[in-house]
């Protein structure tokens, strides 16, 4: 059962709608980009790359519904690569630059917040100055 007192629905498991036409499309393009990659060393187009995307093309095109395995077994590697690439990158984030920011902060600043115990000081009450509003000023405050 949800709780209602969350702005978010968790317990709702949401499945992403790709028609099987797109994906053909989107794994007849990978193909082409395969086939056509030695281009930019100067080489020669793979010929075998370019058949295959111009097969899984027609496909898509003319009978999507063939091509709907390869689309779900595509969007379960998606979804696994996409919450792996987060972890990792989330991981290395907070090791590499977290983590070493917070270690050289305790080290160079002491006490930014002023929170350790003092038994010399007989109060830890920061007067401003100036001094703040009235008191009578706080009677109706919402």
């Amino acid at each position: 059962m949800a709780n209602l007192s969350l702005h978010e629905q968790f317990d709702r498991i949401e499945e992403r709608k790709l028609s099987d036409r797109a994906s053909g499309v989107g794994i007849a393009f990978t193909f082409a980009l395969v086939a056509c990659a030695p281009l930019l060393r100067r080489g020669g187009v793979r010929w075998w790359a370019l058949c295959v995307s111009g097969v899984i093309l027609l496909v898509a095109l003319w009978r999507p519904r063939l091509l709907h395995p390869a689309a779900w077994l595509g969007r379960k590697l998606a979804d696994i690569l996409g919450r792996a690439v987060g972890l990792v990158s989330l991981a290395l984030l907070f090791y590499l630059v977290i983590t070493p920011f917070g270690l050289v902060r305790r080290i160079f600043v002491r006490d930014p917040l002023g929170c350790r115990i003092d038994k010399t000081r007989k109060s830890y009450w920061v007067e401003r100055q100036p001094p703040g509003p009235a008191p009578e000023s706080m009677a109706h405050q919402f």
